[in-house]
């Protein structure tokens, strides 16, 4: 599991991080691995996601990737696809 953890400053930026119904995924194209939210029967998806649109500014979220295999190590460049929004050049700690 990765652990992708953000603090939020622009609660109007960081709605679509929080929707529940747009799925996030860590790419990793040096390995060619997608990593996404494990759904388990017990806690659902493992991630956090905002309840009536209530997003708290100065408030760290997060989101647990799936990572089998380890195909995504420390100190490798990744990419957060969610929806139509690519965001690049991200460094696994």
């Amino acid at each position: 599991m990765l652990d992708f953890r953000y603090r939020v400053l622009d609660a109007t930026k960081a709605a679509p991080l929080l929707n529940g119904k747009i799925q996030p995924y860590l790419i990793d194209e040096a390995h060619g691995a997608k990593l996404g939210v494990p759904d388990t029967p017990v806690l659902g998806r493992i991630r956090q996601t905002s309840r009536n649109n209530n997003i708290v500014e100065n408030r760290t979220y997060f989101v647990m990737f799936g990572n089998p295999g380890k195909a995504v190590r420390s100190g490798d460049r990744v990419s957060l696809l969610l929806g139509d929004v690519k965001i690049t050049d991200l460094t696994v700690q």
